[in-house]
């Protein structure tokens, strides 16, 4: 049997390797979160090359005019909401996941997608350090 028909039947817990998920207790209550994992192995085989350039982002497009000062609010908030594009086109622009640690400072129009140049990040948060790291990872294998 095919792995897709595997798949498509619900018999393809066997054989994968997930990493990352599992169910979590969610802080301060009794309620728990499904944490999505990312299947790296199926029937010993690995489904994704580690070594390739990201092909997409998520960027941060305004919901409403950003305003000079503004701290956007992140994922679900009021200010922006994420498009994907291709990892080409998508430089040079604010990425979704930055979005609880950016400050606008140049207006931007609703509906247009925020420059990182209009917004200043906060150096120390740990999402903005990672992506810098990968960044120049990616600029060394060239």
């Amino acid at each position: 049997m095919t792995l897709r028909r595997r798949w498509l039947r619900g018999e393809h817990t066997a054989g994968i390797g997930i990493v990352g998920a599992g169910y979590v207790g969610a802080a301060l209550s009794n309620q728990f979160q499904r944490v999505p994992g990312m299947p790296v192995v199926m029937d010993g085989l690995p489904l994704g090359d580690p070594t390739l350039r990201p092909v997409a982002d998520v960027v941060a497009v305004a919901k409403k005019d950003l305003t000079p000062g503004e701290v956007t609010d992140g994922l679900g908030g009021l200010a922006c909401y994420g498009q994907i594009d291709a990892a080409e086109r998508a430089a040079g622009y604010l990425p979704m996941g930055f979005t609880d640690h950016a400050r606008v400072i140049r207006p931007v129009a609703a509906d247009q997608s925020v420059p990182l140049d209009a917004v200043e990040l906060d150096a120390d948060a740990q999402i903005v350090r990672l992506r810098a790291r990968q960044d120049a990872l990616l600029q060394e294998t060239g």
